[in-house]
């Protein structure tokens, strides 16, 4: 009974997982095309207090690991960032969060984080946390440019 439920839940899983994906690509990506390029600082700290749906679109081959001298990853993704903070030191916080199933078959949470500082310098962190104990096991962070492997939009 127990293995009928999680196959269920799986096939459930994987259909949202599908439906999100065709939501980027019928929905997301087309608005991408004819949106406002946050392509400085300036321009997405007004377009935030403007109150603007973000997305970001990250091409991690133009970015680097964190604190070192490797190229990021071939992942490429699009995200519409959901929260924001303005922090006293001049830096700009956005993030999202979305369900993910790896190839073994586990559920986790994803969470993206891109911390934009007023030099353009972005951050990106993805972090993985398990959905049940909301234990993150793995930390991804890289360093890109603002419109060089990062790119902001509304």
């Amino acid at each position: 009974m127990k293995d009928k439920f999680v196959l269920w839940l799986t096939q459930r899983i994987l259909i949202m997982i599908t439906m999100a994906a065709l939501y980027q690509v019928v929905w997301i990506q087309p608005v991408a095309a004819q949106s406002h390029s946050l392509n400085s600082y300036r321009k997405l700290r007004d377009a935030v207090l403007q109150g603007k749906e973000i997305y970001a679109v990250a091409d991690l081959r133009h970015c680097m690991s964190h604190g070192g001298n490797q190229v990021g990853s071939l992942s490429n993704g699009c995200s519409t960032l959901s929260a924001f903070m303005l922090k006293n030191n001049g830096e700009i916080a956005l993030s999202a969060t979305h369900l993910a199933i790896h190839p073994d078959g586990k559920a986790i949470n994803e969470v993206l984080s891109f911390t934009i500082s007023p030099n353009n310098f972005v951050e990106l962190r993805n972090v993985f946390v398990d959905p049940l104990t909301y234990h993150s096991d793995k930390v991804d962070i890289f360093d890109c440019q603002l419109g060089e492997g990062i790119a902001l939009g509304w």
